[in-house]
């Protein structure tokens, strides 16, 4: 059992050196007990009682009573208590019945199951690491190319066979895509959108080579393009945290075919791994009001939003908008300081 010293010294490796527990800022109208909901995340519980919600690990991780936020189910009650000054959140005590009889009937009940609360909704960001995904500049030239099918037919599906040029050599499983929008700042190309269509698994080398079609999102084309299937497509287990340097950037894209960017939407930004970007990062958005007016000229900018980087590439990243407190835009700026 880690005793107090070394829980902080603990959290000071987690948090990059940041501001310890004690040091949360917790609302001025928070509650002193909340009951979970069904659909309650961690970040929706923490968002009653902290400034900054995405801090909730350091808020569960200091509390021995929470030792798996992911037991958190709905109907448990969560209590606000202080220790030494410090905010601490714990389940309170479920009470216990006393003995009794009971006589027994069978009879058959049907009963939903009680769903955990978790971190961040992983639906909305799941998709994202099994299909979409984003190409550096140069991969495209690498990739095979769907040239046609066995039986000369244009669209094509699930258990189709289809014949492919330039594949990678020594590669079994492939995931088929269509490359989408450029992304780019004004000197050079970040990455190119890679549109999710299907995966196939190779019968036969040669070039072209013949492959068997396993899944298929949309229907494949002749010029759909093909890569080798990337180990570990499942979602990682994400932590929240600040960067360990000042970070900064912009909103290139919103994805899912919509242009409102509010909260839950996934969106493209301008920062990746050369950058620094990992997932877990948390960055603030900010705006200028577009109708203000004065006199020095542009108004200042105004906070509003979060996001938190879920999924990095060479120079892009997908993040998730965790709070929108007007409508975002494409070219809002972000940025964070540790």
């Amino acid at each position: 059992m880690l005793n107090s010293l070394r829980l902080a010294c603990l959290l000071v490796v987690l948090w990059g050196g940041g501001t310890l527990a004690q040091d949360l800022a917790l609302k001025a109208d928070h509650p002193e007990r909340y009951v979970v909901r069904p659909g309650d995340t961690l970040w929706d519980i923490a968002a009653r009682f902290l400034e900054e919600p995405w801090r909730w690990p350091e808020i569960w991780r200091v509390n021995p009573q929470i030792r798996n936020p992911h037991l958190i189910h709905p109907g448990d009650v969560v209590v606000l208590t202080f220790e030494d000054g410090r905010p601490r959140l714990r389940l309170e005590p479920k009470a216990k019945a006393g003995p009794r009889v009971v006589r027994l009937t069978p009879r058959v009940r049907r009963t939903p199951l009680a769903v955990a609360s978790v971190s961040i909704p992983m639906a909305r960001i799941r998709p994202f690491f099994s299909r979409e995904g984003i190409i550096a500049p140069g991969e495209l030239a690498r990739a095979g190319q769907v040239v046609g099918s066995d039986d000369d037919r244009i669209i094509l599906g699930p258990g189709d066979r289809i014949y492919a040029t330039g594949l990678i050599p020594g590669q079994t499983v492939y995931r088929i895509f269509r490359p989408g929008r450029l992304f780019r700042d004004p000197d050079e190309v970040l990455g190119q959108a890679a549109i999710h269509v299907g995966e196939a698994r190779l019968e036969a080398e040669g070039d072209p080579a013949m492959l068997y079609v396993l899944r298929a999102q949309r229907e494949i084309l002749p010029g759909d393009r093909l890569l080798p299937m990337e180990a570990g497509d499942t979602s990682p287990s994400i932590t929240p945290h600040l960067p360990a340097q000042p970070m900064e950037g912009r909103i290139l894209d919103v994805l899912e075919g919509v242009s409102r960017i509010g909260q839950y939407q996934v969106v493209v930004v301008d920062l990746g791994e050369r950058d620094g970007a990992e997932p877990g990062l948390v960055l603030d958005v900010f705006q200028r009001p577009g109708v203000l007016k004065v006199a020095a000229g542009a108004p200042p900018e105004e906070r509003v939003g979060r996001l938190m980087i879920f999924r990095t590439f060479d120079r892009l990243s997908y993040a998730l908008v965790t709070e929108a407190l007007r409508e975002l835009r494409v070219a809002d700026r972000i940025a964070a300081n540790p």
